[in-house]
């Protein structure tokens, strides 16, 4: 199958098929926003509905650089071709969209999280897309084999989805100070993890696009908590500021080595999971504490230290890990 020429985002997608595909991108992401808002109208103040609205609607605006150079990134390996990446014009979008954000934020027409909430609602949906259609292999990467490529849209992809879809209303419920609803709203989250890796397994329901999507929606309620508590000031914001640029280090560690075809294998490191055990405590128990009224100050001061160290030690670990893998390549092309 020939590949578009004319394609300058560089996604590689084949001619006949990339029509069909963005207009399925684009479809879900509209769903993703249109969902996110209307769940928002009974449930959140005005403000929080309008930053949703203006965080999907600027992430709308963006879905042709979003879907290119995502896509691009993850079909380097596929096709071995160099997506042809233009920084100054994105960075130029993300200045104009950062600029909006502050000007509605400083008029009080949005709440600053939710907003932040609906710029990242429609990626998330564009995200696991591009990884279902650019046909890049799971195998070897940590998520062990290879799954199938049928029936995408299985019971446990659905409940994922659910729960990938829950991660605006927890978040309207930690800023609106309905605390206990985000907890009960974690709680069940951390049940359909549980649930649609049993179905997955016990029903043969794997499925490529699962193998994906699963840690997608669990690193999207983690890293929205986090951001969400500290801008309640619930847990320290150094700490939100460590958790979240752990994961974009991470990701863009993975990415530049995919752009230099130099690909490094996502095998997930005990400390990682050690890492991601202590965070999920920490706000279980953050939001518990301040849901039910009780007080746990002493155990959230161990675990913020304990998730710190951890964090540390995983983002050290992980780059040990990358420049041993660099080298390597560079030594055996």
């Amino acid at each position: 199958m020939k590949d578009n020429p004319n394609n300058e985002g560089g996604t590689l997608l084949p001619e006949a098929a990339n029509s069909g595909v963005e207009a399925r991108i684009f479809r879900t992401m509209a769903f993703a926003v249109v969902l996110a808002v209307l769940i928002s109208l009974p449930l959140a103040p005005w403000r929080a509905t309008v930053g949703l609205l203006l965080g999907g609607v600027l992430s709308l605006l963006n879905h042709h650089w979003l879907s290119s150079s995502t896509a691009a990134a993850f079909t380097v390996l596929v096709h071995g071709t160099k997506p042809k990446l233009k920084l100054a014009q994105y960075i130029l979008r993300y200045l104009v969209i950062a600029t909006l954000v502050f000007i509605a934020y400083k008029l009080n027409l949005v709440s600053l999280a939710a907003t932040l909430v609906g710029l990242e609602t429609p990626p998330k949906a564009l995200f696991a897309l591009t990884l279902a259609w650019s046909g890049a292999p799971p195998g070897g990467d940590g998520f062990g084999a290879r799954p199938s490529r049928g029936a995408s849209l299985s019971i446990p992809n659905l409940v994922t989805l659910i729960r990938i879809l829950l991660v605006p209303v927890v978040i309207w419920a930690i800023t609106a100070g309905e605390l206990r609803i985000a907890f009960i709203l974690f709680l069940a989250a951390g049940i359909s993890d549980a649930i649609d890796g049993f179905l997955a397994k016990r029903f043969g329901m794997t499925t490529e696009l699962g193998a994906y999507l699963d840690p997608l929606a669990d690193k999207a309620m983690l890293v929205s908590i986090y951001v969400a508590l500290g801008i309640t000031e619930a847990i320290p914001r150094w700490l939100v500021i460590l958790v979240v640029s752990r994961d974009i280090m991470i990701v863009s560690a993975v990415i530049l080595s995919w752009l230099v075809d130099k690909p490094v294998p996502l095998k997930p490191l005990l400390v990682s999971k050690l890492n991601t055990v202590a965070q999920i405590v920490l706000a279980g128990l953050v939001l518990a504490a301040l849901g039910f009224d009780f007080n746990a100050n002493v155990v959230v001061m161990a675990l913020t230290a304990l998730v710190a160290i951890l964090t540390l030690l995983s983002v050290a670990f992980y780059v040990r890990e990358w420049v041993r893998h660099m080298n390597a390549a560079e030594l055996n092309p």
